[in-house]
Order: C-alpha cells, then sequence, then structure tokens
C-alpha cells in the first residue's frame, strides 16, 4: 500500500490511515503536559487511593459498589487491574475516604441519604475489611459526604461535609469538625448551601484554608481556621463539583475541580482556573495518586490515568550499518509544531524521500540497501528537508512513528535508488 501526500497534510493523512491510537475518551487540552491512559479496571462505584507510606492498606483503589439491597460491596482493585473482595458496608450510599494528613492511613466510609433512618453515619474501616462507627452524625439525615483531615492552623481536626438536612441541627448543611477519635467539635463553617467536596491547605501558596464547592452550584468558597468565608473564589461552571490537591509529580500540587460536565480544571491560588481536560464521567472517579502524583479517573466504562505527558523523541537506527547515515531530525516531533527530517543529499541527488511508518523492521537487505520500516509507508518527497506538520491533538502523544530516509541518484544517466539509517520516533511535547 502506498499513500499520497496530495493536499493532506502528511500526519493527519497517517493519522486516519495508519495510527490507531489508544481509546481516549478523556482530551486533554491542548498545550497541556498530560496525558490519559486507560486503566483496565472495570468502573462499578466511586473509588480513593490509599495514603502513601505509614499505612496498612496495600495501595489500591477501594470501590464502593452497590450490592444487596441497604448493602455495598468494597472492593480492592491493584495496579494490574484486578478486582478482589475487601469488604461489605450497609447503607443506601456511600463514599470512601482516605484523610491526608490528620488520620493519615485511616479510611473512611460516609453514610447519607437514607429516608428511613434518623441519623447518617460515618465509619471508620480497618484494612482487615472491619468496620466500626467512627462518629455518628446525631439529626435528621445531614448527608455526610466528603471527610478531610486538616491540622496546622485548623488543630488536628477531621472535617466532614454535611450535604443537607431538614431537622436544623448544628450538622445540617455544615462544614463539621470532628477530633481524630471521634468527638464533634462543633461547625467551622455553616451557611445552608449543601456544602459537598472538600480540599484543605496548610501553607505554601494556597494558604491555610479549607476549599468548599456546593452542591448546588459550581462555586468554590475559601474558608480560614476561624470560619471567615471568602466567597466566590472561583467557580467550575455547572452543579456538583469534586475538588483535590495535587500530591506532587504529574499533577504538581495545585488545586484541582472537575465539574457535572466532565471538564477538569486547574485552579491556581488567586482563583484563576484554566482547561485541563474534558470528557470525565460527571458522576464518577477524581483521586490523585500519592505514589505516582497521577489523577485517575473515569470516561464512560474506563479508568483512565491522567498522567505526565510523553517527551518528543528522535533515535537513529541504522542495522547492519551498510547504509548511509544521513538521516537526522532536524526537529523533534512536539505536537502542534512542523517536525522537520533531514535528508543529506549528494551531488547527485535529484530529490530525497522520508518514509513514515508505524512499524519497524529487522534489516531486510535489498538492491538499495537495508529496509528498516515495514510497509506501509507515507512517502514525502522533498528536497534535504521534509516539513511534518504535527496537529495540536494530545491523544497522539506516545504515538511511535518510524521513519527512513532515500535519496534518488542519477549516475551516468541511470537513476539509482539509496536507502539510509531509520530514526525511531516518539510524538510527544
Amino acid at each position: 500500500m502506498r499513500l499520497s501526500l496530495r493536499a493532506l497534510s502528511p500526519l493527519l493523512a497517517l493519522g486516519s490511515t495508519l495510527i490507531q491510537p489508544a481509546e481516549a475518551q478523556i482530551q486533554i487540552a491542548p498545550g497541556i503536559p498530560l496525558r490519559a491512559i486507560p486503566f483496565p479496571a472495570p468502573v462499578n462505584g466511586f473509588a480513593v487511593f490509599p495514603n502513601s507510606g505509614d499505612t496498612a492498606f496495600p495501595a489500591f483503589f477501594y470501590m464502593a459498589a452497590v450490592g444487596a439491597p441497604g448493602q455495598y460491596e468494597i472492593q480492592a482493585v491493584d495496579t494490574e487491574g484486578n478486582v478482589s473482595p475487601f469488604t461489605s458496608i450497609p447503607g443506601d450510599g456511600l463514599f470512601l475516604h482516605f484523610p491526608r494528613d490528620v488520620a493519615r492511613g485511616r479510611l473512611f466510609a460516609t453514610e447519607y441519604g437514607i429516608p428511613s433512618r434518623t441519623r447518617d453515619g460515618v465509619y471508620e474501616i480497618a484494612s482487615d475489611g472491619s468496620r466500626s462507627t467512627f462518629s455518628y452524625l446525631a439529626g435528621s439525615n445531614p448527608n455526610p459526604w466528603d471527610v478531610v483531615g486538616a491540622g496546622g492552623a485548623f488543630g488536628d481536626v477531621l472535617l466532614v461535609a454535611c450535604l443537607d438536612g431538614d431537622s436544623g441541627t448544628s450538622f445540617d448543611d455544615s462544614v463539621y469538625r470532628f477530633r481524630p477519635d471521634g468527638t464533634p467539635l462543633g461547625p467551622l463553617h455553616r451557611d445552608g448551601r449543601a456544602p459537598w467536596n472538600l480540599a484543605v491547605s496548610t501553607g505554601g501558596s494556597y494558604g491555610a484554608y479549607v476549599y468548599c464547592v456546593y452542591y448546588y452550584d459550581s462555586v468554590i468558597d475559601r474558608i480560614d481556621p476561624n470560619g471567615n468565608v471568602t466567597r466566590n473564589f472561583a467557580d467550575l461552571g455547572t452543579t456538583g463539583g469534586w475538588i483535590d490537591f495535587g500530591r506532587g509529580g504529574t499533577m504538581g500540587t495545585s488545586l484541582y475541580g472537575a465539574n457535572r460536565r466532565g471538564e477538569l480544571f486547574r485552579i491556581d491560588p488567586a482563583g484563576n482556573i484554566t482547561l485541563v481536560a474534558t470528557g470525565l464521567d460527571p458522576s464518577g472517579v477524581f483521586d490523585v495518586d500519592p505514589s505516582s502524583g497521577d489523577l485517575f479517573t473515569t470516561s464512560g466504562n474506563s479508568f483512565y490515568r491522567v498522567t505526565s505527558a510523553v517527551t518528543a523523541t528522535c533515535s537513529s537506527r541504522n542495522g547492519s550499518g551498510s547504509n548511509p547515515a544521513v538521516c537526522t531530525c532536524g526537529t523533534l516531533p512536539v505536537l502542534g509544531t512542523a517536525w522537520e527530517i533531514d535528508i543529506s543529499a549528494t551531488q547527485d541527488t535529484l530529490q530525497t524521500f522520508a518514509l513514515l511508518s508505524t512499524l519497524a523492521s529487522v534489516p531486510i537487505a535489498l538492491p538499495v540497501g537495508e529496509l528498516l520500516t515495514s510497509p506501509p509507508h507515507l512517502e514525502i518527497p522533498g528536497n534535504g528537508t521534509h516539513s511534518v506538520p504535527v496537529p495540536t491533538d494530545a491523544g497522539l502523544q506516545g504515538i511511535e512513528l518510524f521513519v527512513q530516509g532515500a535519496r534518488m541518484r542519477s549516475s551516468n544517466g541511470r537513476l539509482r535508488l539509496e536507502l539510509t539509517n531509520a530514526q525511531d520516533c516518539v510524538l510527544g511535547f
């Protein structure tokens, strides 16, 4: 098969015919040095990673999925995507939480939204799967949702976002404080707007604040250790947002927020937001792996790891060394740029060609030299320099391309084709 360049850009033609990128329902915003990789675990509930280091929990996902009526099955998913049962817990709604600092290494489950009961629960689950009642939130269905650990100026406390209620108790619609042993300390903040998801910073560029997003709108408020509120610190654009701080590595230590449109934003210390990705599951998983700093999230029926972008590279390869080593990358194949492939010409060279393929080949001896790439090829003619426009499409990063040069030479009135070395290339940033 031989592809014609014609009016199409070489890489677009190649991408439509030869490149078969991995499933990419999550789309990384142009210019953001991240990529989304499918993870083989099935999506059947909300999931969290444990803290790294001082914890008895293996570094697996822990997923709460609906089991029998009124019962949730918590499953552990290892780094290869294998699923095994962990424990079960009663409830009509359940979320899992590994606080980061205070109560680090402990797993909590919030039980919410149970109309037939007069109180919702916060449980602690041990690494052997047993559970105990950490603190029942007395009142009429305050819907405990998120659990985070504070510290520093906040004192050593756990903060629970109590989404809603109908009895007017001190727990309803509040960010409520508990000691690590479960002793209630009263609300840090309460204003009736259904606090839903929390992220805590105890210093650095984000200051000592609890960042709180509300269920019924898209607004993030900033709450200091005394309960003073900076309203409308940032806006995620629609209801039901999720927020979390990066833990180094891929995501850095910025604040991130995801909304019900499946959009992921980076939020700077001044409250400015930058779109990072689209295509997240609006009701799915959003958690950061403390070991790698990668974000794990969902799209459709798949987990995705949002990780560092691939670095664009070129590496020369020349089989037995018999081909002239004159094919080089003038520039790297960086997304959104013109990738230049250079093939040095001799005085009798009439034309040069860059032969692009998605497959390398063991050296195959031909009369014109060793073939180092496998058909089909995209043939790009030129006169020493070959420019390949690389689309700004993060779904292409990590794609491997193999390019081999060829020279058409004329000697004593006879044409002769000559193959050169190859370049093994990776598209990226």
